[in-house]
């Protein structure tokens, strides 16, 4: 998702009023209507009845496509930190992986080492057998001549006179 589409989403997101967007933020989180109405009234909201906040999701409810675009953000917002995550911990997972070849377990031994020449060299390719039947192949042949011949414009050229 681009920068100019997150920030236009979000200054969408800021045109909501307060219980409107802890509701969007409870309800992504997972809670249902019933919990989200007691932690709006915990935290002193002015809560609305159920049956709104039901109707507030609807499918052409006031906060459906808001709810989509909230999640479209937090769901970017979470990948870009899990890669972070990620990228900072790739030498303590490779290190992991090597250390899992001295394992006493040949099994994970073996596992590990299929992992990181997969990794490093690339995943062996699969051969598949095939059998053909001269039948089937020559058919296939003359359909393709057939077809070749139907295109091909044929031009007569006069032979030459030999002297």
């Amino acid at each position: 998702m681009s920068d100019l589409v997150t920030r236009d989403a979000e200054k969408a997101l800021e045109t909501l009023d307060g219980v409107k967007k802890r509701t969007l933020e409870l309800k992504y989180r997972g809670y249902n209507a019933n919990r989200i109405v007691e932690i709006l009234a915990e935290e002193k909201y002015e809560v609305p009845k159920l049956s709104t906040i039901h109707s507030w999701f609807e499918k052409g409810g006031p906060l459906y496509k808001h709810y989509e675009t909230y999640k479209m953000i937090e769901n970017e917002y979470r990948r870009d930190e899990a890669h972070l995550i990620f990228k900072r911990n790739i030498a303590n997972a490779a290190k992991t992986m090597v250390k899992k070849l001295r394992s006493r377990n040949e099994r994970v031994a073996l596992e590990a080492a299929k992992e990181i020449v997969d990794r490093e060299m690339g995943k062996a390719t699969e051969n598949i057998k095939t059998e053909f039947t001269g039948k089937i192949a020559f058919l296939d042949l003359m359909k393709e001549v057939e077809n070749e011949r139907r295109q091909t414009k044929i031009i007569d050229v006069p032979a030459e006179d030999s002297k």
